[in-house]
Order: C-alpha cells, then structure tokens, then sequence
C-alpha cells in the first residue's frame, strides 16, 4: 500500500504542518497552494507544490500534471480556473490532461467526488476551514498491483481524528 498526504491553504502555518508531516506515515505529498510561507522551509520541501493566488514569491508552477503510482493527477490551486463558482474550466483542463484525480484548494470547503472517470478532490483548509466546522486534511491510501488501483481518501481534522463523513473510496483503472 502507498500513502499520500494532501493539504492545502496553511496560509503560513509551519510548525502545524510540519507536526502532520511528523505524525503520520506516507509516500508522497501534494500542497494545493496557499502555504504562504517560504517553499524551502520543511515540509513543504518536501512536497508536491502548486502556487496559490496568495503565494506571491512562491517559485512553483501553478499547475502541475504528474503520473504517479499508475495514476495522473492534476494538482492545483483552482483560483485559475473560478472554482469558486464552477468546476467547469477545471474539468476541461483535467480532460486535456488527461487527468484521473484532480487535487485542489483555494474554496477551503472538503470535497470529494468522481464526475465522468475523473475524481476531483479537494482537502479543505488546515487553517480557514469554510463548509466545514473543522480544519481538514486528506491521508491517501492505494492499494492494488495492476488494472485496478483501490483509493480511500480519509480526511482527518486539526486534531487529528479522521472525519469519516468527509472520507470517500473509490477504484480507479490505472494508465498503461
């Protein structure tokens, strides 16, 4: 099994998201924008970044298209795409890249979802949580060799304790 941490909009917490990094156990993982604090500082050295609309220095892209464990993901910030008000133009860009799973932030609201073979997910905000009583995070499972790849999203909130009604699992076809 492979695990993956997905954050996004810190706006300058470090030492919060340096203890999730310390506390849990994963792979890889993805910060979809709005950390606002210096990329270099651990752990976001560590991670997969995208430039929030609040990451003014930030010397990252703001979009990042990436295959990964048999899958390919889309990881941004959103603000490019008005996902405040549809995810419209983030499906035409997730289909252009041929995305499977698409990362997200910038509405700060925990979302998780599939729409036409394409999983969008966002992990809500560590720090301004909005559609949610709590700050959120997402701890990626997947599971499965070949064909068929198993993918649980749990979120977890500032207290580390998993929000099972947020969680989803889905089973996603890999790319050959």
């Amino acid at each position: 099994m492979t695990k993956a941490l997905i954050i996004s909009d810190t706006h300058g917490l470090t030492e919060e998201v340096a203890r999730v990094a310390s506390l849990f156990s994963f792979d890889q993982a993805f910060h979809c924008g709005d950390f606002c604090v210096d990329e270099n500082l651990f752990p976001f050295n560590k991670m997969i970044l995208v430039k929030g609309n609040n990451d003014f220095h930030a010397d990252v892209p703001f979009d990042q298209v990436l295959d990964w464990q048999g899958i390919r993901f889309l990881i941004t910030h959103g603000h490019t795409y008005q996902v405040h008000y549809s995810l419209l133009q983030l499906k035409y860009r997730a289909q252009e890249a041929e995305a499977q799973i698409v990362l997200f932030g910038h509405t700060h609201k925990p979302v998780c979802f599939e729409e036409d073979g394409i999983i969008y997910v966002n992990p809500g905000s560590f720090k301004v949580p909005r559609g949610f009583s709590k700050p959120t995070f997402i701890l990626l499972d997947i599971d499965g060799d070949r064909g068929v790849k198993r993918l649980a999203f749990t979120y977890y909130d500032h207290h580390y304790q998993q929000v099972p009604e947020l969680s989803r699992t889905f089973h996603l076809p890999t790319k050959s």
